[in-house]
C-alpha cells in the first residue's frame, strides 16, 4: 500500500515539480520531493490525482481523505504562491548527516528566487527541528493521524532566512 501511495508523489513532482535524489554507489542517500504552485492546484482540482490514490490505497482510501481534508485546511493559502515540499528523507547511513536538509535547503531556495514560498508538513520532532533549520515556522496545530502520530503544518516565506 504505502509504496503505491508514494508512487503518487513522485509522479506528481516529476510531471510538475522537482525530484531530487542524492545517492551514493551503493545505492544509499536521501530524496526531496517538492510540487510547484501549479502542482498543487492541478492536485486540488484533478480528479486524476485523486484517483491515483484511491487505486494505491484501495479500502484505506478513506482514512487518507480523512487526513487530507484535515491538511488541506491547515495549508497557507493566504500567504500567496508556495512549493509544497511533500517528501524529505535520508537512508539510514545519511541520518544526521545533513545531506537531506541541505537538498531541502536548495530546493526551498530555488522557489524562494522566484518570490514563492514553501509548506511542508513534519511528521517527527526531528523532522520539525529540520525544517526550521532550514526556515520553515510552524503555522498551526498537528493534525492528528488516526494512529495518534501527528504531521505539523510548516511554511517557509520566500524572504525567510535559514538559520
Amino acid at each position: 500500500m504505502l509504496p503505491g501511495f508514494f508512487r503518487v508523489y513522485v509522479d506528481l513532482a516529476l510531471a510538475f515539480g522537482d525530484a531530487h535524489i542524492a545517492r551514493d554507489p551503493d545505492g544509499h542517500g536521501a530524496v526531496v520531493l517538492a510540487h510547484s504552485p501549479d502542482a498543487v492546484l492541478a492536485a486540488d482540482h484533478d480528479g486524476h490525482w485523486e484517483q491515483r490514490h484511491r487505486d494505491a490505497l484501495g479500502e484505506h482510501f478513506t482514512h487518507l481523505a480523512v487526513i487530507s481534508s484535515a491538511l488541506h485546511a491547515a495549508r497557507p493559502r493566504d500567504r500567496g504562491p508556495f512549493a509544497y515540499i511533500s517528501f524529505v528523507a535520508a537512508d539510514v547511513k545519511y541520518r544526521r548527516t545533513a545531506l537531506a536538509s541541505n537538498m531541502a535547503a536548495y530546493v526551498v531556495d530555488h522557489w524562494a528566487r522566484k518570490g514563492v514560498g514553501a509548506y511542508g508538513e513534519a511528521s517527527s520532532s526531528e523532522g520539525a527541528v529540520s525544517a526550521g533549520r532550514v526556515g520553515f515556522r510552524p503555522i498551526g496545530e498537528r493534525v492528528r493521524l488516526p494512529d495518534g502520530h501527528g504531521l505539523l503544518p510548516m511554511f517557509r516565506a520566500p524572504s525567510m532566512e535559514r538559520t
